[in-house]
């Protein structure tokens, strides 16, 4: 039996807001316009999600994820493609 889950990690670029006293007035997306599914035995949490699919973020020309939800295997099969599935790295601590 597989010790793993399935999350959607949605990723985008983030909204360029200028900054008051040093702080960010608003913190956004321009567009959240892909995800990729990923194995993890954990929920990572954003920046292990990152540095998980940062040479992919980096290809896409995104600057980080904003969206990280549980999925089903299921799902997986139906939205994503799936065919090196059983060869996918699995996120670890």
């Amino acid at each position: 039996m597989s010790n793993y889950k399935f999350y959607e990690l949605d990723c985008g670029v983030k909204a360029k807001e200028n900054k008051e006293y040093g702080c960010e007035i608003c913190r956004g997306l321009v567009d959240a316009e892909y995800s990729i599914a990923i194995k993890a035995e954990h929920e990572p949490t954003f920046e292990e999600a990152e540095e998980f699919i940062k040479d992919d973020l980096k290809r896409l020309g995104y600057d980080g994820v904003y969206g990280i939800t549980p999925i089903t295997e299921y799902e997986v099969h139906q939205f994503f493609d799936d065919s090196n599935i059983d060869n996918w790295k699995v996120m670890k601590r």
